[in-house]
């Protein structure tokens, strides 16, 4: 490992050299524009990878580095200010990264011209022990498309993922033990045996679990009784909800707050997009450290947990250019607000299909009109929850820019049950049933299909009915079948 930091300490003084922008990539900019670098790293972790961005005057490059679940690649790549793939190496993470749309050549030649600075400034921000093999690919990476002249795509630059350091086991015994020392800090409280709140530096995770004895279950064997749905939710410092799982139809009491809950209106002041992914950062790394060393937390909750970290992890760190793709400068809402749905499902041996959405909340109230994702929301719908293998995403659908968000279905109700009151969410006040109208009239309500559809028309601004309908032919019988459903999870054109 000595010789290895030898040579990494070697790719760095080189870097120095490359710090300024070469020949026929970028203009040289003046000392006093490069005087006051900045470098924010968002999240560090040794199993969800590192992310961040580096600043110079008006130009960004984000960076990150994955090794995803199940593999032992890792991949890196480098960003402009808008989120677009604008240098790539290692192919663990294809499926995520690839294809690279709406690439822009100038805007890809303004970031690239801060990447052969990029080096130091990693060694100097990240603990070069536990992120070496992040360091060096990163490094390695930046130094490459610093040096290439820019295209009309991204750079793809394998070689440097390769040949770096293979973890051993005083890495994982360091990156144990710094994940124990930052877990200590974290402080629970447990309201009720369904209620956990756990806190970490202002971040809040919060879990509710609801146990139904007679529901059915997907997961379990045809006639085998019992479901749990689990609602997990995190906080920012500030209190506002960034993310949250909905497990069925009840939403916790507080949830769906319109201040600071899971419906709030879109912000109305500036939203800064280093600011916004350094507290996704904070609450990846809370979730991540709360389903490592759970204490007092069931497995469910545990895995509810780390789901939501991934899913944040996935969706929350960067600009999104796919999501800002049409926009336009003339755009006639101003500070806009834009909603998008993604539909995932999976196959079942009985009725076809199960499904769930997730639900984004993107501004870009901020000079450079980033979009920035400011809430998010996971709906299991009775059962798998998006993002949880073996779910799969198939389609997501974009509103228009507009004046406000357009949220999935929700009411409260005031008389139990529940009790106490809560929230209930898409098919309302209807009976979950799997085999909702299989066995018409034994069997009618809603399915998890009958969910989906009905988030998925509230987002695209179309109309739906959620309340059950005394006419067996009218539309309201979505979500209390008469008669034979579709099995099948809706796309997202429906």
């Amino acid at each position: 490992m000595a010789n290895y930091l030898s040579g990494l300490q070697g790719l760095l003084t080189a870097g120095l050299v490359a710090a300024l922008p070469v020949s026929g990539q970028a203009q040289t900019q003046s000392p006093q524009f490069l005087a006051v670098p900045k470098m924010t790293v968002f999240l560090a972790d040794h199993q969800l990878g590192v992310a961040g961005a580096y600043q110079s005057g008006a130009d960004t490059l984000y960076f990150e580095a994955r090794t995803p679940s199940g593999s032992r690649q890792m991949s890196v790549r480098l960003m402009d200010a808008a989120g677009r793939t604008i240098a790539v190496s290692g192919h663990s993470m294809d499926d995520v990264w690839r294809p690279y749309a709406d690439f822009d050549t100038a805007s890809a030649t303004r970031s690239l011209g801060l990447a052969g600075a990029l080096p130091n400034a990693l060694a100097n921000a990240l603990d070069g022990r536990l992120f070496v093999g992040e360091i060096t690919a990163l490094s390695k990476l930046a130094l490459g498309a610093a040096r290439a002249l820019p295209g009309a795509e991204a750079a793809v630059i394998d070689s440097a993922t390769a040949d770096l350091p293979a973890p051993g086991m005083s890495l994982a015994q360091a990156a144990n033990s710094n994940d124990s020392a930052a877990a200590s800090q974290l402080m629970v409280n447990v309201n009720t045996p369904e209620n956990l709140s756990v806190t970490l530096e202002g971040t809040t995770v919060q879990a509710f679990v609801e146990f139904f004895p007679d529901g059915e279950n997907e997961e379990n064997p045809a006639g085998v009784l019992g479901r749990t749905e689990v609602s997990v939710q995190i906080l920012s410092s500030g209190g506002k909800s960034l993310i949250q799982q909905i497990g069925g139809d009840e939403i916790p009491e507080g949830w769906d707050s319109e201040t600071n809950g899971m419906f709030r209106p879109g912000s109305r002041g500036p939203v800064d997009p280093i600011e916004a992914s350094m507290r996704a950062g904070r609450a990846i790394r809370a979730a991540a450290l709360m389903a490592r060393f759970p204490s007092v937390a069931t497995p469910e909750e545990t895995a509810a947990i780390a789901n939501l970290a991934a899913t944040l992890r996935d969706d929350g760190l960067f600009p999104n250019a796919a999501v800002r793709s049409d926009l336009t400068p003339d755009s006639s809402c101003g500070n806009c607000y834009r909603s998008s749905v993604q539909v995932w499902h999976k196959s079942l041996a009985v009725v076809v299909q199960h499904s769930g959405s997730v639900v984004l909340h993107y501004s870009n109230n901020n000079p450079s009109r980033t979009p920035v994702l400011e809430i998010e929301t996971v709906y299991c719908n009775h059962g798998t929850c998006p993002n949880h293998k073996p779910m799969v995403h198939p389609c997501t659908y974009n509103s228009p820019w507009m004046s406000h968000y357009r949220f999935a279905p929700h009411h409260r109700i005031t008389a139990p049950p529940p009790n106490p009151p809560s929230g209930n969410h898409s098919c309302y006040k209807t009976a979950y049933h799997l085999y909702s109208g299989y066995f018409w009239p034994v069997i009618h309500g809603h399915n998890c299909n009958d969910d989906t559809w009905t988030q998925v028309r509230a987002i695209r601004g179309e109309s739906y009915h959620i309340a059950p309908s005394d006419n067996p032919f009218s539309s309201g019988a979505r979500c209390d079948n008469h008669g034979f459903t579709d099995p099948r999870s809706p796309g997202c054109s429906e």
